[in-house]
C-alpha cells in the first residue's frame, strides 16, 4: 500500500536510502530542501540547475543552498541548447515551459541534460534525484535516460499534476526502467509529490 501524508520538506526521502553518494536537483525552492538532506546526509554530493542569475542568488542567500559553486546555470532538458522559459520574479524552475499567466515573461536559458552532467560531473552512484520541473517531468528523465536506465539513481521524487499528460507518459517510462511507486507525498488538490525506487534497492 502507498502511504500518502505531508511530511517537512525532503524527509521523505530518508528512509528509502541509507548513505546516497548524489543528491541531485532541478526545480523550485530547493535550498531549504538541500539544508534539511546536508544534515542528514553530511557527506552526500549535492549538484543543482537554476538559469535565472536572480534566482540562483535567491536560492543561495534566501533559501540558503549549501553548496553555491553546485548550483549551475542550465535548466534541465532533453538536449542541451537554448531553449524559451517562463519566469515570475524568484518563481522560476529548473525547467518550466510555462505555467504563468500574462503577467510572466520569457526569456531563453541554456538548457543541459541529466546525462550530461552525469558524464560531467559523475557518475551519480547511488544518487536520489529530486524534480519539480512544472509539466517538464517528461523532458528531463527523458535527458536522463541512460542515467535512470542504469539503476544509479536509487530514488527519484517527481512532482505528478492530475492535469498534465506527459507526467503520466513519465511514468510509463519510469516503470518501464524498474522503478515503483513508493510514496505519495505533499498531496494537494490538484497535484502532488512522487516517490519511486528502483528495484535494486
Amino acid at each position: 500500500m502507498i502511504e500518502v501524508y505531508n511530511p517537512t520538506q525532503a524527509e521523505v526521502l530518508f528512509k528509502y536510502i541509507e548513505h546516497p553518494k548524489w543528491f541531485v536537483l532541478g526545480g523550485v525552492g530547493y535550498g531549504i530542501e538541500c539544508q534539511c538532506v546536508r544534515k542528514h546526509w553530511p557527506d552526500v554530493e549535492i549538484l543543482a540547475c537554476e538559469p535565472i542569475p536572480e534566482t540562483r542568488a535567491w536560492q543561495i542567500h534566501e533559501q540558503g543552498f549549501p553548496d553555491p559553486d553546485r548550483m549551475l546555470p542550465f535548466a534541465l532538458w532533453d538536449e542541451p541548447g537554448t531553449i524559451q522559459m517562463m519566469f515570475k520574479g524568484q518563481q522560476s524552475s529548473a525547467a518550466r515551459p510555462g505555467m504563468f499567466d500574462g503577467s510572466s515573461e520569457s526569456i531563453p536559458v541554456e538548457s543541459t541534460t541529466l546525462d550530461i552532467l552525469d558524464s560531467r560531473f559523475g557518475p551519480f552512484e547511488d544518487a536520489v534525484l529530486w524534480l519539480d520541473v512544472e509539466h517538464a517531468e517528461y523532458k528531463v528523465l527523458l535527458g536522463g535516460r541512460q542515467l535512470i536506465q542504469s539503476g544509479r539513481v536509487k530514488v527519484l521524487n517527481i512532482e505528478y499534476m492530475e492535469t498534465s499528460t506527459t507526467i503520466k507518459e513519465a511514468v510509463v517510462m519510469l516503470e518501464s526502467w524498474g522503478y515503483r511507486l513508493a510514496e505519495k507525498h505533499q498531496v494537494h488538490q490538484n497535484h502532488h509529490d512522487r516517490i519511486y525506487v528502483h528495484a535494486s534497492l
